[in-house]
């Protein structure tokens, strides 16, 4: 029996632990089951432990396994995968995604979302001529573009060249009842900086360079250097996974930060340990 539920196909570079991945989990575990179909579409791969945060049984999760550089040769596989399944709706997101509105508009998708969510480290500000090129050569190919800022609403229409009409702004959000302060700070399980005499500073993301973890791993060891209450009190917890965490590893050491920053890893228990933070 064929299922009548529109299907939406989203698009991106890899599915992993990260904010714009996070919000693909969080709206598909929010949208009504009955009414919405989902596959997710990676272009690189999807991490198999990071799928598991979503909540449904019927989300199917297909790995292209690209290598480096433009997808060109990618369009005749995903034109076909579209044509074949037949989405009401292709939404790509970020540059690294973008292109592949031009298959979605070949097969003869509806409805094309592009969604921008963020600056790359390459191009922390927008400046990058190439990628301002880049965005207005797909434009044709896209129905409508979600900015998840005014910064970046302002940048498609006036770095870019897109018309406002086309661009909706939809701000990322935090679930309050989730992320609750606690009132004093709380245990983390797992962590070694339990003591209440201890002051906790941490961070949570994705290890990458646009999130510039080894700065805050210098200046809290610039910190602690050159003030002895602070080595005594201070520690520092670094929560996430990527690219960089071996060479965070490896800062940590050779800042002699040993026992004082400690690299939790991937968690799925974020808003706990939030509570578990001083700063």
């Amino acid at each position: 029996m064929s299922d009548s539920r529109p299907l939406i196909i989203h698009i991106v570079y890899s599915f992993d632990v990260g904010g714009l991945e996070n919000g693909i989990v969080n709206l598909i575990n929010r949208m009504p089951v009955e009414r919405f179909r989902h596959m997710i579409v990676a272009l690189a791969y999807c991490s198999p432990s990071f799928c598991q945060r979503i909540q449904r049984s019927d989300v199917e999760f297909v790995s292209i396994n690209k290598g480096a550089g433009h997808g060109f040769r990618l369009y005749p596989k995903i034109y076909r995968m579209l044509r074949q399944l037949k989405p009401a709706v292709v939404h790509t997101r970020n540059l690294a995604a973008l292109e592949m509105v031009v298959p979605a508009w070949l097969a003869g998708v509806p409805l094309r979302l592009h969604g921008e969510h963020g600056w790359d480290n390459s191009d922390p500000d927008g400046r990058n001529r190439k990628y301002r090129l880049l965005r207005k050569l797909y434009s044709p190919f896209v129905s409508r573009y979600i900015a998840l800022s005014r910064t970046i609403e302002s940048y498609l229409v006036e770095r870019v060249g897109i018309e406002a009409g086309r661009i909706r702004r939809i701000c990322n959000g935090v679930n309050a009842d989730r992320f609750v302060p606690a009132s004093t700070r709380r245990e983390i399980s797992g962590s070694p900086f339990n003591d209440p005499d201890l002051v906790v500073f941490g961070t949570v993301g994705r290890q990458q360079a646009v999130k510039d973890q080894p700065t805050l791993v210098r200046a809290f060891g610039m910190f602690v250097r050159t003030n002895e209450e602070a080595a005594k009190r201070a520690r520092l917890i670094l929560v996430g996974n990527g690219p960089l965490a071996d060479s965070l590893t490896e800062l940590v050491k050779s800042e002699g930060l040993d026992g004082l920053v400690w690299m939790a890893g991937e968690r799925s228990d974020v808003p706990e340990i939030m509570r578990g933070l001083d700063v």
